[in-house]
């Protein structure tokens, strides 16, 4: 099963919301993790290409984007709630999954199509969930 994550178009590309950190108002780096649409495959159609993360890879993305925010950011921006318990959405930019990929050693086309499917087989219904899906948000 797939899931289209919808694209947000920012003057420095594109960028995605794949989940929320929940964390404590003054612990922001003791923060627990929730992915959208758990259990579904989550393709990200970018400018550069089209992923496809399962929930595992698209946790460790979430992680690692909280992290570079907390150290560059987080100490300038506190959160404007009253609430013990914050949420935030975590915005990835196309360039941060490309990042990731890399470095992991997955594989990455810099073709104009490609598809890759790791650890599972490829399935008919699948492939055609994905282009009714795509057909369907033009």
């Amino acid at each position: 099963m797939l899931h289209l994550v919808p694209a947000i178009k920012r003057k420095k590309g594109l960028s995605f919301i794949l989940g929320r950190v929940r964390h404590r108002r003054d612990n922001p780096r003791d923060y627990s993790v929730r992915v959208i649409k758990r259990g579904f495959f989550k393709v990200v159609v970018g400018e550069r290409g089209v992923y496809i993360l399962d929930d595992e890879k698209t946790e460790q993305i979430i992680k690692e984007s909280w992290e570079r925010y907390l150290e560059e950011k987080y100490g300038s921006r506190r959160p404007r709630t009253d609430k013990d318990i914050v949420e935030h959405p975590v915005e990835v930019k196309e360039e941060e999954i490309r990042r990731f990929f890399s470095s992991r050693g997955l594989p990455v086309s810099f073709k104009s199509c490609a598809f890759f499917v790791e650890g599972i087989r490829a399935n008919k219904s699948n492939l055609r969930e994905l282009l009714a899906g795509m057909s369907s948000k033009r």
